[in-house]
Parts: C-alpha cells; structure tokens; sequence
C-alpha cells in the first residue's frame, strides 16, 4: 500500500485497499483455469522432455522447417508426422518447438500423454491452445479472453464449438479491425501424440474439426499433428476430402534413422566412460568397439526407442557398463518382418534380472490397468501402501526398471512419482505373443487389484489415524474408478472371495452419514455381481440386506414432508435429475421454508438433494435406491405409493402453475428446472392415485 514511500507518520485511522483488475484478468484466468499446462511444450511438468540428439534428425526438422516456411507443400494446412512407437515423433515435435518458439513462429503447443489425466484427453485441448494464443499474439488477446468473460461455461461446449469460440471468431474479429497480418505473427500449431488422445472417435473427432474449421475459414496458421499410424488415423488421413490440405511425413528408413542413431550411441557411449561412476573399471582403451556399435545400430531396427533403452540400461550405476554391453550383445538378431523384436528381447532381459518378479508384475498391472491414474496415485508411498507392500518395495521395483521408468522428485524427496518411459511397455505386457511368461495375466492381475480395491474401500471406513485417512481418501475415487472393472475381467480366484467376505460395512461400524458409505455399498454389490463366481448373489446378500435395513430406517422420515416425498418420487423415475446449483430456482420450485427444513432431515439421512443441486453421488446409489423404493417385496411398508406419487406430482403441478402466471427474471433456471418438471410430470401423474388436491392443482 505505501511501497516507495519515505518519512511516513499515521496514527489511528483505517486503512482500505482496494485493487482494480485490468479488463481481461478474469478472462485469461479462466482460460488458465480450463488449460492443461503440463502439456505445453516448456512445461516444467514434462522436464527433461524428449529431445531429438544434438545433430540427428536434421533432415526431418529441414524437411517440416521447409513446409513451415511454405517452401513447398504450401497448400497444407496439416502435416501428418506418423511413426510406430518409439520412432521418436515426440522429441521431433518437441525439438521442432523449440526451433520456432526461437524463430517466433510456434503460437501453441499440446502434448498428449496416455497415463497423464490432465492431457490424456480432448476436454483442455483447445482451451489450452487459446490461452496460449492470448500469450503469444497480443493483438489477440482482447478477443480471446473476452470469450471466458461473457460465457463461462464455453468450456463445456463441444470441442467444435470450443475451437469456433475460443480460436477462429476471435482470430477473424482480429484480422477485420484492420491489423493487417505480419510475417513475424506466430502462426505454428503442434499437436503431438493424437493417437494418446481418448479413444479413436474422439482422435478422429479432433482432425475433422480442425480440418474442417481451419479449411473453411482465411486463417493463416498451420498445425503440425504427430502419431501412431493407428489405422483409425491412417484411413482419416486418406479420406478425398482432407486430402487437398493435408501432407504426411513418415519416419521410415528414408531418412536413414541409422546414422542418427550410430550418432547417438557413439556420444552417449563417449559420456558413460567421462561420468560412470565405474568407468574406471571397464579397462579396455577401445570401448565398445566399431563392430559393437554397428551390432547395435542393426539391432535398433530403425527404433530410437531401442538405442535409447539400451543406452539407458547400460548408464545404470547398478553394474558396470561393460556387463550391461554384455546382456545386451546376447540378445538374438533382429527379424527383418518384426521391428520391435530386439525392443521385445530386452523387456524380457530387463524382466528376467527384478528380483521380485510377482511384486514387478502386481506394481506393473496397477500402472497399466488402472483407469484414470492421477501424479498423487503413483507416488512410492501411496503404491505401497494401496498393494500393501513393504516399505521401499517400490523404490526397488523403479530401480530395476530404471530403463524403462523414472521415478520423479518430490517435495520430500522420499516419495517420488513412478512412471512409464514408453507406452510400448504396456503394448508388450498386454500381447502375450510378444511378452511370453512376461506377459500380463489379466484376469488374475484384475482379481488381484479388486482384492487390492476392497481392502483399501474397508480400511477407509475404520481409519483413526489422520496419515490413514489421508492416504486412504485418495484411495476411495480410485476404488470407485476400477472396483467394479477390476471385478468384470478378474479371476474367482480364493483371494478375492476371501476379500468380498472378510469386507465390512456394517453402518454400526463406520459413518453412515457420510456419502460415500451411501454410494459405497451399491457399488461394492455390482461389483461383486460383476464377479464369475456362481454364488455371487449369495456373496452380496450381506450387503444387500444391511443396507435395505439403513434405508428402511432412514426413509420413513422423508414421507412425512412433501419436499422430500417429491424427491424420493422423482428420483424413481427415469428422467434424468435437473443437477442444477443451488439457487432460487430451486429454493422457489421446492418451497423456501420447506427446503430448509428438508434439508435437516435429509443431512442425516439419505442425501437426496445431492441429486438435485450437485449430482455428486454416483448414479449406482441412484439406481439402487429407485429399485429400493418401487420394489415392495425389497422396501415392505417404505415403498412408494400412489399417495406419494400424488403428493409429488401436486408439487409439480403447482410450480407449473406459478411459473406460467408469475414468471421470475431468473430465466435460465426457470427453463431448465420446467423442461425437467414437463419431462417428469407423466411419469409421477401414471403412478399417482387421484386425489383432490392433485385434482385441484390439475
């Protein structure tokens, strides 16, 4: 408040500062808000990224530096960078990034990562590139983060109208003011990794948007795409119609990858025998001689990814180098149909030397079959204690699998991040063709994990300790994530019926106010009937029972206030529920008064107005309620009757009736909230019985 101030004297008084955002703070905010920063091509997220080595790659970088520079290929708005895995299509893009971000010429960059769920998906891929181009066109800003400002919810839109709103509009709106456009602009796109993406609708999905838009319109930018030629992708690529604005450049043995590759072994075999801490110990003046390299370059097969596995396994401090040399040099000579054989050769040699190979396959299986994986759930600590491992397991598990895995920093510099180097790894442990007795069992790791699921589900309920509650909720959106997969595909193996049954839920035991017992215990039932074992029903019955006691118990408390009649009605009907905030749309629709005192009855309840404002309980509790309350022989004197049906429906009846003679100025609200009500009306009015208050609201 008084920065730069001398000689300053106050005595008493208040003091009240105010700070005026500048116009589009909010806009850019909320931009960054929507964006993915990890997959930028600086991020710090992604350091160190991969990198083409200094001095190979030269004559694809030329290659896209000439399209770039509209040299040739002048008329295609996309180029195509496609190569099988570990060809090095993400250190091209990213050594390419680089190049232009230097030159001034790169306005945005996205770098999709399978296993990173802030960019393993579409939702953050164009606000992402808008954000960076409020950044890097300045002209543009104004245009861009005045999008965010008007409409908030422009991220929720379709990725079409995100590019439309986001991007061209405010691009279009910059080039009508009359800036005339400038060879200097930035007008680079890099997409890499499509084929990381979702799945292959949403991949293809993104490629006729783009091309589409940008071919429609008289932008001058360009987009960079790289992938996997996944055949979804390659018959896209080949359709007529893209055809006039697209060329591909594959990395195939045109660019003779072999030199750069003999480059790249012979430097970094220079640097091992510099920085080894056991160079001292290889004793030959010639290592590793000519012939060795060219052995190793045959073996590549035209792979980056083999050399620098290799490379990776032979740098290990846990042996010394001319040992690592030697393994490697067993392997058998490469298949000329097949050129991930020798990459496939060295997983196995990698496999065959872990000293704990079940404890290797039980961390392998979590990391590669395990939905939606966040940074928080692949700590050392949270593995450890998830698989219930010994302390230190998983710092042994990354060390031997060094070459293939890094185990990233942390603030405490205990429990780092592991991760996988290449996504290949999990193509080899889920082909067992080319993974032999390495390959991943599926149905036994799956049954595995489910056990794994339900051990971690009953430790969270009964947790004193605050590190257990702690760890323990991270656990519970994991175990809702995969418990019920996990069951679908697993094994009726012994371990995980001793699992189901020794899991406890009895509402005696642990919190039943709390909402995840509510929509805990419908999942833990379909999971169990996911299971294939023939007594399932039998194992869930427990469950089952202990739960339809809670909401009997529970229930007979709502029927005495029509709010909450009306919700429990409402929610055994299929139309699905309005989730809208809470606001006086709602309280008006509801009662205000009635509202608040439901709301005392329900928070000790059964939480059903979490359906109506935030939907933040999973549709399975929703499922299983509805089924509850309409079946007699399940919920006995709780069922739902015509009476309630009626008394639901009067309620609607009536806030159709005020709404029509005496409309509010919260329109939005009001339309929504009275689409739902005409959608839900019929089904109350078929399972109402008449009665004369209904018949006076009709």
């Amino acid at each position: 408040m008084f920065s730069h101030s001398r000689n300053v004297a106050i005595f008493g008084g208040n003091f009240t500062q105010v700070t005026v955002l500048q116009h589009g703070a909010r806009g850019i905010d909320l931009l960054q808000d929507a964006s993915s920063p990890s997959a930028i091509h600086n991020s710090e997220e992604r350091f160190p990224p991969p990198k083409c080595h200094e001095n190979t790659r030269v004559a694809i970088i030329e290659q896209l530096m000439r399209w770039i520079l509209g040299h040739e290929n002048r008329d295609a708005l996309i180029m195509w960078l496609l190569g099988p895995a570990g060809a090095g299509k993400s250190a091209i893009a990213q050594t390419l990034a680089e190049l232009c971000n230097s030159m001034k010429i790169l306005l945005a960059s996205f770098f999709f990562f399978r296993t990173d769920p802030t960019r393993n998906h579409s939702r953050s891929l164009f606000p992402t590139i808008a954000y960076q181009l409020a950044i890097n066109l300045p002209d543009a800003r104004d245009f861009v983060v005045k999008v965010p400002e008007d409409d908030p919810m422009v991220f929720t839109r379709s990725i079409e109208e995100q590019l439309s709103s986001l991007i061209i509009n405010p691009l279009q709106e910059l080039y009508l003011s009359g800036r005339p456009s400038s060879p200097s602009d930035p007008y680079l796109v890099i997409i890499d990794g499509l084929d990381e993406c979702g799945d292959a609708a949403m991949q293809i999905s993104i490629l006729q948007v783009i091309a589409k838009s940008f071919s429609a319109c008289d932008l001058p930018f360009k987009f960079l795409i790289a992938s996997r030629p996944e055949m979804h992708l390659t018959s896209m690529f080949n359709s007529r119609w893209i055809n006039p604005i697209f060329a591909r450049l594959a990395l195939d043995d045109n660019f003779l990858p072999e030199d750069d590759i003999r480059l790249f072994l012979r430097d970094s075999f220079d640097e091992i025998r510099e920085t080894h801490p056991l160079a001292s110990l290889i004793g030959y003046p010639i290592w590793p001689s000519p012939d060795t390299i060219e052995r190793l370059v045959r073996k590549s097969s035209g792979q980056f990814i083999f050399a620098s596995t290799v490379m990776k396994f032979i740098a290990s401090a846990r042996r010394l180098p001319t040992a690592s040399l030697d393994i490697i040099l067993g392997l058998n000579p490469s298949n000329a149909d097949a050129p991930f054989a020798e990459l496939d050769a060295l997983y196995i040699n990698i496999l065959s030397s872990v000293s704990d190979i079940k404890r290797t396959m039980s961390i392998l299986g979590f990391l590669i079959l395990s939905d939606t994986l966040q940074a928080k759930l692949t700590t050392t600590r949270f593995i450890e204690d998830f698989l219930m491992l010994s302390r230190g397991d998983s710092h042994i598990f990354a060390g031997e699998l060094a070459s293939v895995l890094t185990l990233g920093s942390s603030k405490s510099g205990v429990h780092g991040t592991v991760n996988l180097l290449h996504a290949s790894l999990s193509d080899f442990l889920l082909d067992q063709s080319r993974s032999n007795q390495f390959a991943l069992d599926l149905p036994e790791i799956h049954a595995h994990l489910a056990c794994m699921c339900f051990r971690a589900l009953g430790r969270y309920f009964v947790a004193k300790d605050f590190a257990s509650i702690v760890m323990l909720k991270l656990a519970y959106p994991h175990v809702q994530e995969n418990l019920v997969k996990h069951c679908s595909v697993a094994a009726p193996t012994p371990g995980l019926r001793n699992a189901i049954q020794e899991f406890s839920h009895d509402p005696l035991a642990v919190n039943p106010k709390s909402k995840q017992y509510l929509e805990s215990t419908p999942m833990v039932v379909a999971a169990i009937r996911a299971t294939s074992f023939h007594d399932a029903e039998k194992l869930c019955a427990p469950h089952v029972a202990m739960f339809e006691s809670f909401l009997s118990e529970k229930i007979g408390h709502y029927y005495s206030n029509p709010t909450l009649t009306f919700i429990a009605a409402a929610i055994s009907t299929p139309c699905q529920l309005p989730s809208l905030a809470y606001d006086s749309a709602i309280s008006d629709f509801l009662g205000r008064a009635e509202t608040r005192e439901a709301e005392k009855v329900d928070h000790n309840g059964l939480y059903l107005f979490s359906f109506f404002f935030r939907f933040d309980l999973g549709n399975a509790y929703k499922e299983f309620l509805a089924h509850f309350l309409t079946t007699e022989a399940r919920s006995g004197h709780c069922v739902l009757t015509g009476q309630h049906y009626s008394t639901a429906a009067e309620l609607c009846l009536k806030y159709l009736h005020k709404l029509r003679h005496y409309p509010r100025t919260d329109e939005e609200g009001d339309k929504r909230l009275m689409e739902w009500a005409l959608e839900c009306l019929p089904s109350l009015l078929d399972q109402s019985i008449e009665t004369e208050a209904l018949v006076r609201s009709a």
